[in-house]
C-alpha cells in the first residue's frame, strides 16, 4: 500500500493546473458566495450577468480587495474579458456567475439578430411574403447557433484552467 503524504511536496497548482468547476443550485443556495470566495487565493475577476450579482458577496469584506467585477450585458463582454485573460496574467481566478443567464443575454442576441435581418429584408422588398421570426421563440437554427456559441466560451474557459498560466475557473448554474 502507497501512502501519499498532503504536505508542502503534494503540487503546485502554479504546475498542475487550475481547479476547473461548475456550480449548481437554486436561486438563494450561495452560489455567489461560493464561488467569490475563490478570492481568497488571489485576483480574481468576477463576471456576473445579473445586476446586483456580487451584492451577496458585499457581506464579507475581506474578499472584496481581491475581486474585479464586470456586469456582463453583451456576450462580446465575456468575449472581451476571455481575450484579457488569455493574454495577461492579472488574475489568478475568474468567475462566471451564471451561465444559465448568460445563456439567456445570447439568445436574445440571437432573436435580436434574426428581427434586424427580418424588417431589413421587408424594408427592401416590402411584398415578400417571408415568414417573420416569431421574437418569442427560438427556432431549431436559433439554438444550434446558441449551442455553437455556448460551446466555443465555454471551451475558452476551460483552457484558463488547463493551460499556464493556470486559473481557476467557476462557473455557476441553476
Amino acid at each position: 500500500m502507497e501512502i501519499v503524504k498532503l504536505g508542502e511536496n503534494s503540487g503546485n497548482s502554479s504546475t498542475s493546473g487550475g481547479l476547473l468547476a461548475l456550480i449548481y443550485g437554486g436561486s438563494g443556495a450561495g452560489k455567489t458566495v461560493m464561488a467569490g470566495s475563490l478570492a481568497e487565493r488571489g485576483k480574481t475577476l468576477f463576471l456576473s450577468t445579473e445586476p446586483g450579482g456580487i451584492e451577496s458577496l458585499r457581506r464579507f469584506p475581506e474578499l472584496l480587495g481581491n475581486l474585479d467585477f464586470i456586469l456582463l450585458s453583451k456576450t462580446s463582454m465575456l468575449r472581451d474579458a476571455l481575450e484579457h485573460l488569455e493574454n495577461s496574467e492579472d488574475y489568478r481566478a475568474v468567475v462566471v456567475d451564471s451561465l444559465w443567464s448568460y445563456q439567456n443575454i445570447m439568445a436574445q442576441e440571437i432573436i435580436d439578430a434574426e428581427l434586424a435581418a427580418d424588417t431589413l429584408a421587408l424594408q427592401k422588398n416590402p411584398q415578400s411574403r417571408k415568414v417573420l421570426h416569431d421574437p418569442d421563440l427560438l427556432e431549431q437554427r436559433d439554438w444550434g447557433r446558441i449551442l455553437h456559441r455556448f460551446w466555443v466560451d465555454v471551451s475558452r474557459l476551460q483552457h484558463l484552467a488547463i493551460t499556464p498560466p493556470y486559473r481557476h475557473v467557476i462557473v455557476t448554474c441553476q
